[in-house]
């Protein structure tokens, strides 16, 4: 009995600020049983205290109590242990900082998945692709390890080397990738007139830069006589949402709702409206979406789609486009969990939904390769002869746009 009495001391002294504030939530709701299940929890840590075949503190006890309450939430809330030893960083993951690896995973169908990698980064070079699926890290798997504790071999300052093994789709085998840490190369917006006054304009991420290189592409756009727009945002993953949004507020005239932040705590909510006006106000606009368009970017095609200012093709996007919350405990512990959630101006919530294309056009199933056709001078090859080929979502994309015009030839979208 004294083992018990001490059990529920520790229990009561760890949980005590939180059980003050969450009670008061709980029973002004009418939800009265929280103190029963807190002394159900307290029987079971006595049960296995003294029955269990192994001896567990206390703590421990507690600390995976914690984890499993907010691994319960969803894929992205995590509680983050107190420092070992005293004094260390907790080692919180900055959200928009996609590291010197350049990629970006989440979880989806309860596996790790590669959003995507940034174009021109070390995953990227790496041959790493959109959709592959991580099994191991080096030579540890990846089974139920904490999505914080993968997040941060990631993320950051690399300076080592990481192997990874993967699952492809249409690739038999699993995949064992190298992806040595380096910068990520060239401009986060790039433009060209790919068809009279057609213009493309790629965006491969979404940082503070991103805004004016875009601004730049589309006056030069403009200037060259493009009135119509294919945006392409395949593969462009999470990024920085401020920075979606001021690109959207290129397109858009003052005062045109752009995306509502919305959450349940008092202040959280908010909308997001365009200030200035557009740099590039005509359409017909053609956005480029699949499932490596994540974050960030889903806010901005969301924008235009939303707001009726573009039409989305491809396949459907990503569905990842929230604020995380940190909250810091008196033992240096954190509780990083999901706050808020972005909204299309229509109301369509993004997060773990996704943006549907208004044009599906379905992913091909990859070509069967013979014995000959995989060695590495033939591959060569083959991604040459692809490099200058038209893309053909991009011909698809200018195909709609001429017949919008036949249609309207004075309007936009």
């Amino acid at each position: 009995m004294k083992r018990g009495s001490n059990v529920r001391a520790v229990i009561s002294l760890a949980a005590a600020l939180v059980v003050v504030r969450f009670c008061v939530g709980a029973l002004h709701a009418g939800e009265t049983n929280i103190y029963k299940s807190l002394d159900i929890l307290s029987d079971v840590i006595t049960i296995i205290q003294r029955d269990y075949i192994e001896k567990i503190s206390s703590e421990k006890l507690m600390q995976d109590a914690l984890r499993g309450m907010l691994a319960s939430l969803d894929s992205y809330s995590h509680y983050i242990s107190p420092p070992e030893p005293k004094g260390t960083p907790v080692g919180e993951v900055p959200a928009q900082n996609l590291g010197t690896y350049g990629l970006e995973v989440a979880y989806k169908n309860k596996l790790l998945t590669v959003v995507a990698p940034i174009e021109n980064g070390a995953a990227w070079k790496s041959g790493l692709k959109s959709g592959d699926i991580i099994l191991k890290i080096g030579e540890e798997s990846i089974e139920d390890r904490p999505f914080v504790e993968l997040v941060h071999q990631f993320r950051g300052s690399a300076s080592k080397e990481l192997l990874l093994q993967v699952a492809r789709r249409g690739e038999r085998d699993f995949l064992t990738i190298a992806i040595k840490p380096g910068k990520i190369d060239g401009p986060p917006a790039r433009s060209e007139m790919i068809e009279e006054k057609v213009g493309l304009l790629r965006i491969t991420r979404f940082d503070p830069h991103t805004a004016p290189h875009a601004a730049d592409c589309l006056r030069n756009l403009k200037a060259a006589g493009a009135n119509g727009l294919i945006i392409d945002l395949r593969d462009c993953p999470a990024g920085d949402t401020v920075a979606a949004i001021a690109v959207a507020d290129l397109f858009l005239p003052p005062g045109e709702l752009i995306t509502t932040l919305r959450g349940r705590a008092e202040g959280v909510s908010k909308e997001f409206r365009s200030q200035s006006k557009p740099v590039f106000e005509r359409g017909p606009f053609v956005v480029l979406i699949n499932g490596g368009t994540s974050g960030a970017a889903e806010v901005f095609a969301g924008a235009l789609q939303g707001g009726k200012r573009g039409i989305l093709m491809g396949q459907k996007s990503f569905g990842c486009a929230f604020e995380e919350g940190s909250f810091h405990l008196k033992d240096d512990s954190v509780v990083k969990m999901i706050t808020a959630v972005y909204e299309t101006p229509d109301g369509q919530e993004i997060q773990d939904e996704g943006l549907d294309p208004d044009i599906e056009v379905p992913i091909p199933p990859p070509p069967s390769e013979t014995a000959e056709e995989k060695k590495p001078e033939r591959k060569k090859a083959k991604e040459k002869k692809e490099e200058k080929s038209v893309d053909p979502m991009v011909q698809r994309a200018i195909d709609l746009i001429k017949g919008i015009r036949t249609i309207n030839p004075k309007e936009g979208v």
